[in-house]
């Protein structure tokens, strides 16, 4: 306990430094009369994704240098499958209701945004499903000079595990998790060359939650994940900006050895190159291709040396219809016993189509490839999705929601892991 607490000291100093020096440079830029109205992007106003419409979008409130905005979600969902299984379904319905602030920074020079979000579920049947997830940040950004900058974000989260998860499904609750989160470093944005510099810090803490055994787990999963990532490349405004990249990552758990036997402290090392196209003001893609190698201290598991990659493409056919393709390919922490990690392949494929100026209709179907490294597990899972938001004013919008799930597991006939899901979701949006 001793040690968290520790570590807590040290996220909350890193909060208010971050915080802090943020406040003490914009409060310099706003005493100095550097606010300026925002102007709007030609290509913002083109785009389905980022046009505005006053008649139907908050404008929020002003204050100061600020633009303040706040909403509040209800909403009520169906779902036929809470606990992911494929016999003895049990179904629910879930009530929710999430509050929400945000306030963003209007300068000339230097940015700080704010955030938090507090949001409670309740299941009708099933109390030990309820959940209060919250989540809080700063987010700023320090203008050295006009092409570079210090990032700072802080961000602290309380956070549930969906039951569809194959490494929560042996509690008698959902497993929670609490997140301390920090990044800094410098990032350059020259005439022609582009330079980013970047430290990470995570602090994992988990909730006990007790199995069906009575046995208490989760306490080994508490971690704190470091991660250095540098790239160099062309300006990305470019119409062909090529780059290069280097990441490491060291992961320490707070138990030398889990509840498996198995110490799982690890050190990862990837390298690779990419690119972004900017075929048009709203037409762009970006890749990546890397490579990735784990070593864990535990002897007994395997190493891992695999590829990574990342895809994003956005086509827009038109300034009513945009299309977004993405798809990546990382390395996933695991506390299943034998498994060192599993690499996690996904495609996601979304539109955004404008039906009116105050109807919108967002369809969207995924796939994903969990692969186990070291034991004898690889799921597939599909997903399919369709959200319909109707804008009643600027202030109220409602908004429906459906989504199919479907799990596989290749390696085990009849897997516990094998599932089926349908959620109906209607949500109500006051907001300013």
């Amino acid at each position: 306990m001793g040690n968290f607490a520790r570590k807590t000291a040290i996220f909350k100093s890193l909060c208010g430094y971050a915080f802090s020096t943020s406040i003490v440079i914009g409060g310099l830029v706003a005493g100095s009369g550097g606010a300026l109205s925002n102007i709007p992007n030609p290509a913002d106003l083109l785009s389905v994704n980022t046009r505005v419409n006053p008649d139907y979008d908050p404008v929020g409130v002003s204050i100061a240098d600020f633009r303040i905005n706040a909403a509040i979600d209800t909403d009520i969902s169906y779902q036929d499958n809470i606990y992911a299984t494929k016999a003895g379904k049990v179904d629910n319905i879930v009530y929710a209701v999430r509050p929400s602030i945000y306030a963003e920074s209007d300068w000339v020079r230097h940015s700080l945004l704010m955030d938090a979000s507090f949001t409670r579920g309740i299941y009708r049947n099933n109390d030990s499903e309820n959940y209060t997830d919250y989540k809080a940040g700063v987010k700023g950004r320090i203008d050295l000079s006009g092409q570079t900058s210090i990032p700072l974000e802080v961000t602290f989260e309380k956070n549930h595990i969906g039951r569809d998860s194959a490494d929560d499904r042996a509690g008698n609750e959902p497993s929670v998790y609490e997140l301390w989160a920090g990044t800094t470093g410098i990032v350059h944005n020259g005439a022609s060359v582009a330079i980013k510099l970047l430290t990470t810090i995570r602090d994992y803490t988990f909730n006990r939650v007790e199995s069906a055994s009575g046995n208490f787990i989760n306490d080994d999963r508490d971690r704190q994940e470091y991660t250095t990532h540098a790239s160099i490349g062309m300006h990305e405004d470019a119409r062909i900006a090529p780059f290069v990249y280097a990441g490491f990552t060291n992961i320490l758990y707070d138990n030398s050895i889990d509840r498996n036997g198995e110490e799982r402290d690890s050190k990862s090392y990837e390298t690779g190159a990419g690119g972004i196209i900017n075929f048009s003001d709203v037409t762009k893609a970006s890749f990546n291709l890397g490579h990735i190698n784990r070593d864990i201290d535990d002897r007994s598991l395997r190493d891992i040396s695999d590829y990574t990659y990342s895809i994003n493409v956005r086509w827009e056919p038109s300034t009513l219809l945009s299309f977004t393709l993405a798809g990546k390919r990382t390395l996933e922490e695991s506390v299943l016993a034998g498994a060192s990690a599993y690499v996690l392949s996904t495609m996601d494929l979304s539109a955004k189509y404008e039906l009116f100026s105050n109807v919108f209709v967002d369809p969207s179907v995924s796939y994903s490839f969990l692969d186990y490294k070291g034991i004898n597990k690889e799921l597939e899972r599909f997903t399919a999705g369709l959200e319909t938001t109707y804008k009643m004013n600027r202030n109220l919008w409602l908004l429906g929601r459906y989504k199919y799930v479907h799990q596989n597991d290749l390696s085990i006939a009849n897997s516990p892991d094998n599932f089926s899901s349908n959620t109906y979701n209607l949500s109500l949006k006051v907001q300013f």
